[in-house]
């Protein structure tokens, strides 16, 4: 398969589509809730493997686990995304590490 996974949050089935216009196939989930996600699809490597996300996904991840009230978690996706050089992440850290942040002890 191409695309694998489970979905970062629930979808209506039913009032989901999809087709082939050429080569191109196009995909239309409905949300059940209507709410940003910072990922498409959840599991293991959210955890394990942050190599396979890209450091922009990495960053709103970092984010919807802050809103979370995960700042360890969310630190941690925020250092990554830094490293993989996203400049919000950058950003992000430099005023986690100057203390403009009391979410976060370092």
């Amino acid at each position: 398969p191409i695309v694998e996974g489970t979905l970062f949050s629930r979808v209506h089935k039913d009032d989901s589509t999809w087709f082939i216009d050429g080569y191109i196939l196009n995909i239309s989930l409905q949300k059940s809730k209507p709410q940003k996600w910072p990922i498409l699809f959840q599991g293991p490597r959210l955890d394990n493997d942050t190599e396979s996300i890209d450091g922009q996904s990495q960053f709103y991840l970092g984010e919807h686990l802050e809103k979370d009230n995960k700042p360890k978690e969310a630190l941690d996706h925020f250092k990554e995304s830094a490293r993989k050089g996203s400049l919000k992440a950058q950003n992000k850290m430099a005023s986690i590490c100057a203390g403009e942040d009391t979410r976060y002890h370092l």
